[in-house]
């Protein structure tokens, strides 16, 4: 009896070491990490994940090392990593520029759910990225955040999103479908530049500037609708895209040079509203290939003494056409313009305007 008693008592102290060493282990665990990770400890109570050197495709980035929260990842942390899926879990609140930058193997990112600071290029030359959702605190897109991720095809960007940086989405081949949110007022320059799948964009409500070549070479564009909001379409904003007609509803609106220059399908462009215009030199210049249109392009202007034409606006437009859709109205005035020294229709041949008197 004794014997058996002497057993028991070796069982229990075995069970509870057994106990002890599973707590331990899974203290370790959580406060040391694997080694995969390499960190950079801040003098204060946190540390920063700063390059991974394992050989897992799939990964989840730790929340702890040592005694010290892990709440950020360095530059460049993961440049050029094979890595296919990333889970950065909640706690994690700063990614700094290009974190993930030319992992051109990765798939899939699982974003925290707030974010204090996000760096320039993020995403950059993630060739093969296709899906990653944008976390609803965000009031910006950073310059060059998904530069260069050519297999992204369609984008959600969440309200409360303010501006849309420098070269965002640009050459993502196949962006096909992006949804603005109504926050959004800039388009930054050369943002969407060389979206050549991009097929329709509906620009939002309080949406104020689009940027210098900001959907420049979006060869598959078709129709846009500016809103009333919508103050300036800087240089080149669409230059060489696919644009076939163009509609600006609000009072005031200043178009740089070459916005829509060299767009071959250019056909009409309906002004809808009386209200200062500002049409700069070569804005509408270079789009009337002959050959390549079924109609000469027509500009459709439903106002009152519109009077904005800057030097070489519509120059090698091809014939002008300058109507009104109103067609109750038959006042017609002939272009009087002095070509020899105002330039404005240089290379065109305006030949009748119909105005709301």
């Amino acid at each position: 009896m004794k014997a058996k008693r002497i057993i028991i008592r070796i069982l229990q102290s075995l069970l509870i070491t057994f106990m002890v060493l599973f707590t331990v282990a899974g203290i370790a665990l959580r406060f040391y990490p694997p080694m995969d990770f390499r960190f950079y400890l801040d003098e204060g109570e946190n540390a920063a994940v700063y390059s991974y050197r394992g050989k897992s495709d799939n990964i989840t980035l730790p929340t702890k090392f040592l005694w010290k929260d892990v709440v950020a990842v360095k530059s460049f942390s993961f440049s050029g990593q094979n890595i296919k899926h990333i889970i950065v879990p909640d706690g994690i609140t700063e990614l700094n520029e290009a974190a993930f930058g030319k992992c051109i193997t990765l798939e899939s990112v699982t974003l925290p759910k707030r974010l204090k600071k996000i760096g320039n290029g993020l995403f950059c030359e993630c060739e093969k990225l296709k899906e990653v959702k944008i976390p609803d605190d965000w009031t910006s897109i950073p310059d060059y955040t998904f530069i260069g991720c050519e297999s992204l095809e369609e984008m959600v960007i969440p309200e409360g999103v303010k501006t849309i940086g420098v070269g965002a989405f640009e050459n993502c081949y196949s962006l096909k479908k992006v949804t603005l949110p109504e926050s959004l007022e800039v388009i930054d320059a050369m943002a969407f530049n060389g979206c050549e799948k991009l097929e329709t964009i509906e620009l939002p409500k309080n949406l104020k500037v689009i940027g210098d070549y900001a959907f420049k070479s979006c060869s598959g564009l078709r129709e846009i609708t500016f809103p009333d909001s919508l103050e300036s379409v800087k240089t080149g904003a669409f230059q060489s895209s696919g644009i076939t007609s163009v509609h600006m509803e609000n009072n005031k609106i200043k178009i740089d040079s070459i916005a829509f220059s060299d767009c071959d399908k250019l056909h009409a462009v309906y002004i809808t509203s009386a209200g200062e215009y500002d049409i700069n030199s070569l804005a509408f210049s270079d789009n009337y290939k002959e050959g390549l249109l079924v109609d000469e392009p027509k500009f459709y202007f439903d106002g009152k003494g519109i009077d904005f034409y800057k030097f070489a606006a519509f120059e090698r437009q091809g014939n002008v056409h300058i109507t009104n859709e109103d067609t109750t109205d038959t006042t017609e005035y002939t272009d009087t313009t002095d070509h020899e020294t105002d330039k404005d229709f240089s290379e065109t041949s305006l030949y009748k305007m119909n105005h709301i008197s």
